[in-house]
């Protein structure tokens, strides 16, 4: 399916911090959606295509490894749901994350990603003062 092999090529871009991909894949009217509550996770929000490939585009983890679990594509909407494995790059420790992506096509680009991740997890490996102010839980 020509919508299944679009949405793999944008996470793989997306994982691997291309922008070049991302921005061949994307509409001008794109938006990416960090979905959570931002009240934990201040990185939570509704951002523009072009926020999105400037933030995007400079890798924050050198992932070594990266699983697709499961896709299903239904019309112009595809969901994947992946693993990653490698290490981060400021601190060089060691990051395992989980994703779901929701992604909505329009003529053939991606019009709308919603990424669904781990927040504990994140907020252990890149704010971990938060994860403890925040939730009382310990990293």
């Amino acid at each position: 399916n020509k919508s299944t092999e679009i949405a793999l090529s944008f996470v793989e871009g997306f994982i691997k911090a291309d922008a070049n991909t991302l921005t061949s894949l994307t509409t001008d009217d794109f938006i990416f959606i960090e979905k959570g509550n931002p009240k934990v996770l201040p990185m939570c929000n509704t951002y523009n295509r072009e926020f999105f490939l400037n933030y995007f585009s400079s890798p924050k983890i050198d992932v070594s490894k990266f699983t697709i679990i499961d896709t299903i594509t239904e019309g112009n909407k595809v969901a994947i749901e992946l693993a990653t494995e490698g290490k981060i790059i400021s601190n060089n420790a060691e990051y395992i994350g989980t994703y779901h992506f929701s992604l909505r096509l329009k003529d053939g680009k991606i019009c709308e990603c919603r990424e669904y991740s781990d927040t504990a997890n994140t907020l252990s490996h890149f704010m971990p003062e938060l994860l403890v102010k925040k939730t009382g839980l310990d990293s």
